[in-house]
Formats: structure tokens, C-alpha cells, sequence
């Protein structure tokens, strides 16, 4: 592997939709400890199996309906209760969902797809403090699977949208969650910003509607921002400064189930251009509907105009996952309030704004930019070790950049840097790091030295 892929940061988000299932039971399975008769057993089952059916067809609320006639019959079973709480979620009814998840986690508390499903709704709800601990449960039962590791990124990062959330306290707002994740709008100079809108003719799924929710998304948007955004919309994408697009292509997208994925660039002004991606694929189990991209739409088009956060109240179009009991997409009062304040206020710096400053540095091969940022975000959050870990990187691959150049004088410093920050931590990037620093050193005729810090594995 090459060493730059190594320090690679780890987190990666998924969507927890993605990875919910209903799970069948046929006739022939092996069946519960169960009061319920020979025949009770049967009907649950085909209850069952009747609302698997309805499920892979959309149609929830009849779904609903069976596996509550299945939990009646043979209420033991906890898969009955799992597939009723995926129902009752998928219909948006987060209380009910849970409770019944709840009820199948304590019947079998190692079934791993239940415990997804109850973290699934938490998550609905905005409870993301609830929804860490039942993942954290699906990792302890295992095995270890490509699928428990994408469950430990989700767990990370979930942990900081916890701890960013935990600023989400207005009625009104939620706009310091928002400024404590970004700090980049689009500069007064810029407006009116320049939208580039691509036809979607040809796409699978696309309809022509489509086009007009996008349109009105970003209408909505700069109507709430009373009077700071401005937009034109131009005929060609490279006069644009924001520009759309409609695929059915999910590679890269770090979260589906918020219907689209939207990439920025920054400078020193600010946000410079963004790049949205709708989607048009059926987020299964249930199919793509009118509602979901009007919805998506408005929530891509907020992150574009600079909210790179979420809200944590499900209402709001910001909300980091499509809710389930959404019908007629609006901009909220929270949402209007927060788009107001976001350009009207002296954002200041937190530290994860510039540790998401380091991070555009980072990508753009900025590294001497990307250690600054992170060295004050550091400053201002110790503790924290998403901006150490990034720091580390950042020396890493400020040394590695600099050999590539042609210096084998400057790289030292960086490399020790690196090792300083990584010495306490021993986590997999240690190793990686004596190794290439050992390297160096005996490249540049410093063998003594070398031997010294090969020691330190």
C-alpha cells in the first residue's frame, strides 16, 4: 500500500438505510420458544412472509399491518418485531418502530439487524446519543466484516455530529450546529451566484418535474435569505459557479439517503463553486417517489449555499436523512431563520471550522496551509482527536511532498513532527511512520539515526 494511502483518514460516512433489511422466514425455518400453537406458528409465519412481500412492493402501511398480526400470533418470535418496527420506521412512526425493535433486541439481544434498525431509529428521531450505543452493540456481536467496519466509521462520526448537536438547542435556529461544522459562505462579490443546471433527458428514472424542484429549491433558498443570496441561471457550465446534474451513479456518494451529494472548493473568499449530484435511485427497499427529490433538492441546495451541517430536528429540510413521513417539502422557520443568520452573523472561528480548513488545504496539496489550520484547531480542542489525527497526516504528507520535490533537507522536521504527535497514540499509522522516517534518514547517510527510531516500534 502506498504510505500516503495508509494515513488516509478512516472516516467514512455511510447511510444506516442503506444497510436495513427486512429479513425473511420461511416455513421451513427453525422456530421460536414459542406458547403459540402449531397452527398459530403457521399463520405468524405466512403473516410474516406476506409482509415481506408488500414491503419489496413499497407498500408499508399493508406491511405494517401482517407483521403486527405475526407479533400477535407468535409475539416470542423477535424477528417478527423486527420486521414491524422496519415497517412502522419506513412509515416515519419513530416511537412505535422503536419500541418494537426494543422488543426485539431484549427477545434476542445478539440479533445484529435489529440493533441496526433501532440505531436506524434513533437516528430518524435525531437521538443520535441513542442511536451510538445500539451500533456499538452490532459491533460487539460481530464477526468482524467490511459491513462492522463501516458500522465503526458511522459510530466516529456520529460521535462528532453528537458533540456538534449537542449546539442544535434553539427553537428558532439551529445555525450554531451549522458555523461550528463551516465557516465558508458564498462572498457578496460573487452574487449573483452562477447556477449551471444540466438536463437530466436520458437519465433512468429522470422526469421533467424534477427539473422544476431543483429550480424551485434554490428560488426557495434565496427568497429565505432575504436579499444576501442571489442566483442566475446560465446556459453553459463552465460560466457557472454552481452546477447540477442527475445520475444514477452512486460512486463516492458518502450518504444516500439525503438523496444527493453536493462537493465544494473554497478560497480565501469563501465558497468558490459546488458541484450537486442528484440522485436518481430507489433507496431501498422503497422506490424514488416526486417527494423525495423535491425534498432532496431543497436539502442539497442548502448545502451548497454554505450549510455543510445538519439540523438535528427531523422536520427540518436539513435534517441528515430523508424523513420518512415527509409529503409536501418546505422550507421550515428554523430553516429560513438559520440561512439568515448564517450570512448575517460574524462567524468566527471554532475548531472545526478550521479543522475543516485544513481538510480543503489537505485536498487542494496545500500541506503547509493544511498544518496551520490544524495546529489551531488542535489549539482550541486538545482533547479532540479528529484534528491530531489530521494533523498528523498533514506532516506526513508535507515530508513525503518534499522529497517528491527534490528537498531531503526539510523533510526531517516534518517527519519528526509526525512521529512526536503519533508516539503516545500507537495506532496503526506508528508503524508507518518509523518506517518511512527510517527511510529518510538512511537516504540522507543519517544510518545511526535511523537505527535509533527503528527502535521505537
Amino acid at each position: 500500500m502506498p504510505l500516503r494511502s495508509a494515513l488516509k483518514s478512516s472516516l467514512v460516512k455511510i447511510t444506516l438505510a442503506s444497510i436495513l433489511q427486512v429479513i425473511a422466514l420461511g416455513a421451513d425455518r427453525e422456530a421460536s420458544a414459542s406458547a403459540a400453537s402449531p397452527e398459530e406458528v403457521r399463520q405468524a409465519i405466512a403473516a410474516n412472509n406476506e409482509g415481506m412481500v408488500l414491503v419489496n412492493n413499497g407498500e408499508f402501511k399493508p406491511a405494517a399491518d401482517k407483521f403486527e398480526t405475526a407479533c400477535k400470533l407468535e409475539p416470542e418470535r423477535s424477528l417478527f418485531h423486527c420486521n414491524y418496527g422496519f415497517a412502522l420506521l419506513k412509515l416515519g412512526h419513530f416511537d412505535g418502530a422503536i419500541a418494537q425493535l426494543e422488543e426485539s433486541v431484549k427477545l434476542q439481544p445478539d440479533f445484529s439487524r435489529a440493533w441496526i434498525n433501532l440505531a436506524v431509529a434513533f437516528e430518524s428521531k435525531g437521538d443520535t446519543a441513542r442511536a451510538i450505543p445500539a451500533l456499538k452493540r452490532v459491533v460487539e456481536i460481530g464477526p468482524p466484516s467490511p459491513e462492522i467496519d463501516r458500522i465503526k466509521a458511522h459510530i466516529e462520526l456520529l460521535s462528532k455530529e453528537n458533540e456538534i448537536g449537542n449546539l442544535d438547542k434553539s427553537e428558532t435556529d439551529y445555525v450554531e450546529s451549522i458555523k461550528a461544522r463551516n465557516k465558508f459562505r458564498w462572498a457578496k462579490s460573487r452574487m449573483p451566484i452562477k447556477v449551471f443546471m444540466k438536463s437530466g433527458e436520458g437519465v433512468e428514472n429522470f422526469k421533467p418535474e424534477y427539473e422544476t424542484f431543483l429550480k424551485d429549491a434554490f428560488d426557495q433558498w434565496v427568497a429565505a435569505s432575504n436579499g444576501q443570496l442571489s442566483v442566475e441561471f446560465v446556459k453553459k457550465a463552465k460560466d457557472a459557479d454552481i452546477t447540477t446534474e442527475w445520475t444514477t451513479d452512486t460512486t463516492g456518494v458518502l450518504n444516500l439517503s439525503e438523496l444527493g451529494d453536493t462537493r465544494y472548493k473554497c478560497d480565501g473568499q469563501g465558497m468558490a463553486s459546488a458541484m450537486i449530484r442528484m440522485l436518481l435511485v430507489d433507496p431501498k427497499p422503497a422506490k424514488l417517489t416526486p417527494v423525495m427529490v423535491q425534498w432532496g433538492a431543497l436539502h442539497e441546495v442548502g448545502h451548497a449555499f454554505g450549510l455543510l451541517g445538519h439540523s438535528r430536528n427531523p422536520g427540518d429540510v436539513m435534517f441528515s436523512v430523508y424523513p420518512a413521513n415527509a409529503e409536501n417539502p418546505k422550507l421550515t422557520a428554523r430553516d429560513v431563520a438559520t440561512i439568515q443568520k448564517f450570512y448575517a452573523e460574524d462567524l468566527g472561528d471554532t475548531w472545526l471550522s478550521l479543522n475543516e480548513a485544513g481538510n480543503i488545504a489537505a485536498k487542494n496539496g496545500d500541506y503547509a496551509l493544511a498544518i496551520t489550520q490544524y495546529e489551531k484547531s488542535v489549539a482550541l480542542k486538545p482533547e479532540s482527536n479528529v484534528p491530531t489525527q489530521n494533523l498528523i497526516r498533514a506532516n506526513y504528507n508535507q515530508a513525503l511532498y518534499l522529497l517528491q520535490k527534490g528537498d531531503t533537507k526539510s523533510p526531517d522536521q516534518y517527519f519528526r513532527r509526525a512521529l512526536e504527535l503519533e508516539k503516545d497514540r500507537h495506532d496503526e499509522n506508528y508503524p508507518v511512520i518509523i518506517k518511512s522516517y527510517s527511510q529518510y534518514l538512511k537516504m540522507v547517510g543519517r544510518t545511526k539515526e535511523a537505527a535509533e527510531i527503528e527502535k521505537l516500534k
